[in-house]
């Protein structure tokens, strides 16, 4: 497991995180020293580091939402590796729930406490079936955490948005820079 995509994936997330360096380099450093089996993999590295990023915001609010431990309150480390397991059951319909799940266990298994396994495993799993009923914001009382969840932006981008082109015109901004540009 050690150099697999979301072993490598889990190594970027933690690294970005504790060191405030930039992405980029970490990634090029990551892929010159990974001895990557084939493209696919390859592939799912670089979905599941820039995926997870760019969906940080809606991820961690289902977390949240399923964790009786406030976020601030959890190790980085292990907040990480629930991002990546949430991101492939949420967002990639070709990663079978079991295989998300059983390969984020794995990850807490080898870097943290046992019971953290445990812990992953039930957030998780309670996670994966049940994350489409996770309520966002009130969209007419609070419509920059709305936006800020729904779109997974800072909140102080959204408002700015907000402000200058109105609510629907924001949220279809939300959207379009959420898309994933096709290849040409």
């Amino acid at each position: 497991m050690r150099n697999s995509p979301r072993q490598l994936a889990l190594d970027v997330l933690d690294r970005l995180q504790r060191s405030g360096e930039l992405l980029d380099p970490i990634v090029e450093e990551v892929m010159a020293g990974a001895p990557f089996a084939d493209s696919r993999d390859r592939a799912l590295f670089h979905t599941l580091v820039y995926g997870t990023l760019r969906w940080r915001g809606r991820l961690d609010w289902i977390i949240g939402h399923f964790s009786k431990t406030p976020l601030k309150k959890i190790d980085p480390a292990v907040i990480n590796i629930l991002r990546l397991g949430l991101f492939q059951v949420v967002f990639l319909d070709r990663i079978p729930v079991s295989a998300a799940v059983n390969t984020s266990v794995q990850l807490a298994k080898a870097s943290a406490p046992s019971w953290v396994a445990g812990f992953v495993n039930a957030l998780l799993r309670n996670a994966a079936k049940n994350w489409k009923q996770v309520p966002l914001p009130d969209p007419k009382r609070f419509p920059d955490r709305y936006l800020a969840v729904y779109g997974s932006f800072p909140a102080w981008m959204v408002r700015r948005w907000i402000s200058r082109f109105g609510f629907e015109e924001a949220k279809c901004l939300c959207s379009a820079v959420n898309q994933i540009p096709p290849i040409t």
